[in-house]
């Protein structure tokens, strides 16, 4: 990140090229158009779309007013109209409403799912479930970032968000599991489902387990939001009314021409979830 008293001068591209010389290699899931253009001067490779997906139910006036001015604030000449839109009470309530209304079309009328049948809730996942399972995804997906259980140990361990999860047993064996957050009290009314792991052969549990999540949240949120990049993920939460919001190309760069090349050779079939990068995020609004 660069100060906005200091942007212009190249210093992003200077630290960029350090990291990658270095022995780093960078990826970059969500950026900045002027950190799609860094990473685009140091010759980087572009990866398959990862998908941002909702379930929108009714937004409140709060998190309508939040979203507003959040938006517009990425836009200067809309800025003050954003704020004072907001700020009026009546455009809040507007868009609270419309949102009630677009839900159901936006959801294509999709129910709400189902308990997954099968699964069953846990206070965390096994070490042993998850290595077993995270070698199985190895074999069967060409391409997917650490999901050894030192790393789900970490990555779920964050001290003020409460996950929960599940998981699907068959034959004495975990097939599938899922985790997912409500919201704090201090954030926006949004559920996250942030993983989601199955072999991808595997329509029916990924189907059943995004479901469960679902069912699980549903009651408890104004909106449930997933990341995909799979079509077999993808379509799991398109069944279970999740719709796509917006498309990303992570970009990957690194001084190593072998590590280039294997990016390159698997662009299209990485899996993202909302376990990686900086998605998962506590978005305060109070």
């Amino acid at each position: 990140m660069v100060g906005p008293e200091h942007r212009g001068c190249g210093l992003g591209h200077r630290i960029h090229a350090a990291m990658r010389d270095a022995g780093h290699t960078l990826v970059t899931l969500t950026m900045a158009d002027a950190t799609r253009r860094i990473a685009e001067k140091a010759g980087c490779v572009t990866l398959g779309p990862v998908e941002q997906l909702v379930r929108l139910r009714r937004l409140s006036p709060a998190t309508a007013s939040a979203l507003l001015v959040e938006r517009t604030d990425r836009r200067g000449w809309l800025r003050g109209a954003g704020r004072a839109f907001a700020a009026s009470g009546v455009g809040p309530a507007l868009l609270s409403l419309a949102s009630g209304i677009i839900g159901p079309v936006w959801r294509g009328f999709a129910r709400l799912p189902a308990l997954g049948e099968g699964i069953e809730d846990v206070s965390a996942w096994e070490p042993g479930e998850v290595a077993a399972l995270w070698e199985q995804m190895r074999a069967s997906l060409p391409a997917l970032f650490d999901r050894s259980p030192e790393f789900c140990g970490w990555r779920f361990s964050a001290p003020d968000l409460a996950y929960r999860f599940a998981r699907r047993v068959r034959n004495g064996e975990t097939i599938g599991l899922v985790a997912w957050r409500l919201p704090l009290e201090r954030e926006l009314g949004v559920g996250t489902v942030v993983e989601l792991l199955a072999d991808p052969a595997d329509a029916e549990t990924l189907a059943a387990l995004a479901a469960h999540a679902v069912a699980r949240m549903e009651g408890q949120c104004e909106a449930i939001v997933a990341g995909a990049s799979r079509p077999e993920f993808l379509a799991a939460y398109r069944a279970a009314g999740l719709r796509t919001l917006r498309r990303h190309y992570p970009t990957v760069v690194s001084a190593d021409a072998a590590v280039m090349a294997r990016f390159a050779a698997h662009g299209a079939e990485w899996h993202f979830s909302k376990a990686d990068h900086d998605w998962d995020q506590v978005h305060a609004v109070r």
